[in-house]
Parts: structure tokens; sequence; C-alpha cells
């Protein structure tokens, strides 16, 4: 019969659940083993986090550009159905670009109150930053975007501006190819032409009659039949015929 040890006995001094040292106490060179490669893994795991926070950064600000984007082809659209709804109850007359009266006082489009109704701002209420394209950043004194540098209407081939009781006010029987002439764009003024189409900088600083490319280089255009695009200054500036509303 094999002999039975006591595990107090001094032939086993480890206690009865232990056979040596090592099996419930690592020796130090095995701890520092363990803290090295703990120490690799937390390092591969920081740099693969920073990795897939600088995809998602992007991906992120690629999804916010295409959203602003969206929303200036809508709100380009709403103004220019407005200014549709204006023709139908004008016998067929848009809103008047700009009108002088005999004094000379000027009234803008984006000022008219039955064109404003329309998009439904009161007479004497603000233009609502709803209707604001979301990348315009000309400020005003107050350090807010100015309305009348956000979206304009085209005149190329208008002429009086200055005249006392001019008046610029497109038909839409006047337009021989609707669904390739200008009616609005992204812009640096509250008007814009062909002659504006190459000004822009890449600043958001006020220039007369000049196109705002502020989306990676394209502008929101709207045509008078009533489809809107984003398009690059190549694409409108070297387009003469888009732009002239008059021989």
């Amino acid at each position: 019969m094999r002999p039975r040890i006591n595990p107090s006995s001094p032939l086993n001094p480890y206690g009865m659940f232990s056979t040596s040292p090592s099996a419930t106490h690592p020796s130090p060179l095995k701890l520092q083993a363990r803290r090295a490669f703990s120490l690799i893994e937390l390092l591969v795991v920081i740099a693969i986090i920073g990795i897939l926070a600088g995809i998602t950064i992007s991906v992120l600000g690629n999804t916010r550009d295409k959203a602003r984007l969206t929303t200036s082809l809508t709100n380009i659209r709403e103004l220019h159905t407005a200014n549709t709804l204006y023709a139908n109850e004008h016998g067929g007359h848009y809103v008047p670009i700009m009108t002088r009266n005999d004094e000379g006082t000027l009234t803008r489009w984006l000022e008219n109150d039955t064109y404003r109704s329309y998009l439904g701002i009161a007479p004497d209420a603000d233009w609502p930053e709803r209707l604001l394209s979301p990348n315009a950043m000309v400020l005003d004194s107050n350090g807010d975007p100015r309305f009348d540098r956000s979206y304009a209407m085209n005149i190329t081939g208008l002429t009086g501006y200055s005249t006392p009781g001019n008046e610029w006010q497109m038909n839409v029987f006047g337009l021989e190819n609707p669904e390739k002439t200008i009616a609005m764009t992204d812009a640096l003024d509250w008007i814009v032409s062909y002659y504006g189409a190459k000004k822009y900088s890449g600043e958001e600083i006020s220039s007369g009659s000049a196109v705002a490319y502020r989306y990676e280089g394209k502008a929101t255009v709207i045509y008078f039949d009533g489809h809107a695009e984003a398009k690059t200054m190549s694409e409108i500036a070297d387009n003469p015929d888009a732009w002239f509303l008059v021989d």
C-alpha cells in the first residue's frame, strides 16, 4: 500500500493543492513577458482605432457635404417654384428681378411681398435661415449670413439697371429654351450673370453678379423649366447660350 502523506507534513510544504511555487506564483520573468505583450497589443489597438477614426471622419465629412448640396438644390427649387406660381397668377410674368420707381428707389426680387408670400414669408419678416444656401458665408455686420448673398437670379442681357422707372421682368412665353436657360444659381450677389461666372475665387466675399461654386467646386443651378443641377465653373461659364435672356 502507498503511504499517505499528511498535507501539513514537511513532506508536502506547499500545501494540499500545490506541488510547486510556479503553480500559483508565476515567476517575475513571466510577469514581465506578459506585461510587454499587453503593451504591444494596446499599441496595435490604438493604431487601428486611429485608422478607423480617420476613415469615419472622412466618410462623415463627405456625407455632410452631400447633405448640404442636397439641401441647396431643394432650396433653389423652392425659390423657383414660388417664381412659377407668381408667373401663373401674373399673366406669365415672373417676379420682377428689380424695379426702380420714378424716384429711383430699388426693389429687389427677394423684397417683393407677393413673391415672398408664396414662400410663406410675411412682408416684415426676416428671410428664413432655411432658405439660405447652407455653405453661403458672406456675413452682415452682425456676423450672420446675408440672405442677399446666397442665391441670385440671372440678368444676362438685361440693361438699364440704374434707370428710374425701369423694371427687369421675364415672361414665360418669351423664353425659347427654358430647359437650357439658367434662372437662378448660388451666388455672391442677389443678381448673377454670365460675366460673373468666372469670378469666384473660393472666398465667401461679396462680388457683383458672381456665381458661387461653394459645394466642392460646384454651384447649384436651376433652369426655367424647373430642373436643378450642381454644375462646375467650366460647365456653365463656358456656355453663354445658357445665360442670355434676350438677344
